[in-house]
């Protein structure tokens, strides 16, 4: 018996180890086992353990075997010795873009012939793509193992190697069919995307996946959408086919040179709810039954603005942190709001393009800074008692004008696109310790169950103390631009709609976030976005309501 390593292509004889790569060897880790294999000419004579019957043929993608003895029902394959995996090939490099669509296309194509050959991946990994040298329009599937007839029961088969849907893997009552291949797909496409950070875990694989952009800057954000509707759990909410997903694939990646240029129209509604259980607590931490203006207890801001030509939109959210010791998250988050409205009224009009809105943001968030200091300075005597805990909040402040939208974006609020082609799409992330850490390199099992993991590290307020005196926060901001089209809805929102718009904890599974939020908007964009917001903020308190929740809705309309 001989033995291929699934990681370098090694043939091997008995072995525990591989003797090129190293790596230990078991069927744990994908090894393949086959009954004669010989090297002659260049060439790999291997003799599959698949039965004759698993086998494709007259497929371009799918690789055929070179002999078969149709009498004994045995297949041969010729492996050539520069061949290669897919694994191989792409090693630990971080892959770029262009060079991900490649591949992609290519594996979609053989996604497709394994569709019309009406068959179901049971499980599969990068070991099982293989190409000539360095030639991607080579990579074909080497049809080492067998597959599941479409529509097979799946308690009829076995399977746990590498990638499985989940359907395969827990035995799911009822047949299999083609939304368990786009959910193979899914993660095939996610571990190229991330291939540079090694082999990831369930849990690392979906935060990496849901916070896609902090990882990967250069990817269209449309790809948060498009990774869900392949990986979704429940399979009736993935794409139904390949070919649907690779329309959807196609128009991602596409430039869009059509965008309307013309002046759009927005139409913008806040809305804010101090959180059903939030409330409780405070009411119960003063030990009293009801306040009078439960307001009071409410530390969000937003703000809705139009310049004085109806030519400029400002929205913006802010959330004031509720653990300051020094002022409160209330009294920052209306600093804030104070100064977005007299800096608008005042400039509104001139916030035309990227370089003076930056400045516009600039200037806002550096005022706010230092009258957070200015406000701290007459509650306490900063040469007796150096402060800590200094009152802050997050900030998103988007700009629409024309058919553009320019936003920053600061602290754990988070802000997401809707349409009704490339659905609800996520365009920030939180700035917090856990992101941090992980985008410069920490490993996962460092980070994800440290102290302090989800402490926001970027905020509008705190402050520095030094030498007897208190200096405001200074940080670099960045500007975000994106071209809309009508039809489409803007939300911003803070993690008081994150945290509880599903009933799983915001943790449990990232997702649910965006397509619990998601459902609610499919089946509310018809109506007023006063509806619209009054049944996210329910949604929100029926599921716990432990934090304040803000949420600003706009439609982009002729």
């Amino acid at each position: 018996m001989v033995n291929i390593c699934p990681r370098c292509g090694k043939v091997l004889k008995d072995s525990k180890y591989c003797d090129s790569c190293g790596g230990v060897i078991s069927t744990a880790e994908g090894i393949q086992e086959y009954e004669e294999c010989t090297l002659t000419n260049n060439f790999y004579k291997i003799k599959s353990k698949v039965s004759y019957e698993d086998f494709i043929f007259h497929r371009k993608t799918i690789e055929n075997p070179q002999y078969v003895d149709e009498e004994n029902q045995e297949i041969y394959f010729l492996k050539k010795e520069n061949s290669k995996s897919l694994h191989q090939y792409i090693g630990d490099r971080k892959l770029e873009l262009n060079e991900i669509n490649t591949i992609i296309i290519r594996l979609i194509k053989i996604f497709k012939e394994l569709a019309e050959e009406k068959l179901i991946i049971s499980a599969i990994n990068l070991e099982d793509f293989w190409l000539n040298g360095d030639d991607i329009e080579s990579l074909k599937l080497f049809n080492r193992r067998r597959f599941i007839r479409n529509k097979a029961i799946v308690d009829n088969f076995d399977y746990g190697y590498s990638i499985s849907s989940p359907e395969v893997l827990n035995k799911v009552e009822g047949k299999l069919d083609e939304e368990s291949n786009v959910y193979i797909f899914g993660k095939l496409l996610l571990q190229l995307i991330l291939n540079n950070f090694g082999i990831l875990s369930d849990d690392e694989e979906m935060y990496y996946g849901y916070n896609l952009r902090l990882f990967r800057g250069d990817l269209p954000y449309k790809f948060h959408n498009f990774i869900m509707r392949c990986l979704n759990i429940t399979k009736e909410k993935r794409f139904k086919s390949i070919k649907e997903l690779e329309e959807r694939y196609k128009y991602l990646i596409e430039e869009r040179h059509n965008i309307e240029k013309a002046k759009l129209k927005v139409k913008s509604l806040g809305s804010t709810n101090v959180g059903v259980n939030k409330l409780k607590k405070a009411l119960r931490d003063m030990h009293i039954k009801k306040y009078e203006d439960e307001n009071e207890f409410n530390e969000d801001m937003f703000l809705v603005m139009k310049d004085e030509k109806k030519e400029v939109t400002l929205l913006a959210i802010g959330d004031g942190v509720s653990t300051a010791k020094l002022g409160s998250g209330k009294e920052a988050s209306s600093i804030l709001r104070k100064n977005i409205i007299e800096a608008f009224k005042e400039k509104g009009s001139l916030l035309k393009d990227e370089t003076n809105i930056k400045e516009f943001c600039s200037k806002v968030i550096t005022k706010s800074n230092i009258d957070i200091i200015e406000s701290i300075k007459t509650k306490v005597d900063i040469r007796k008692e150096p402060p800590s805990g200094i009152m802050a909040s997050t900030l998103i402040l988007a700009i629409v004008v024309g058919n553009r939208m320019y936003y920053t974006s600061i602290g754990d609020s988070r802000l997401f696109i809707y349409s009704e082609k490339d659905g609800l799409n996520l365009l920030n992330y939180e700035d917090n310790v856990m992101n941090l850490k992980l985008a410069n390199g920490t490993p996962w099992d460092k980070v994800v169950n440290s102290e302090g993991r989800h402490a926001i590290t970027r905020y509008i307020g705190g402050g520095s103390f030094k030498d007897g005196n208190l200096f405001p926060r200074k940080f670099n901001i960045s500007i975000h631009c994106l071209e809309l089209e009508p039809g489409e809805i803007i939300i911003i929102c803070s993690d008081g709609v994150t945290d509880y718009i599903n009933k799983s904890y915001y943790n449990d599974d990232l997702w649910k976030v965006t397509e619990s939020l998601e459902r609610i908007i499919k089946e509310n964009k018809q109506k007023s976005l006063e509806v619209l917001n009054n049944k996210i903020i329910t949604e929100a308190n029926l599921n716990g309501g432990g934090d304040n929740i803000t949420i600003i809705t706009s439609k982009i309309l002729k």
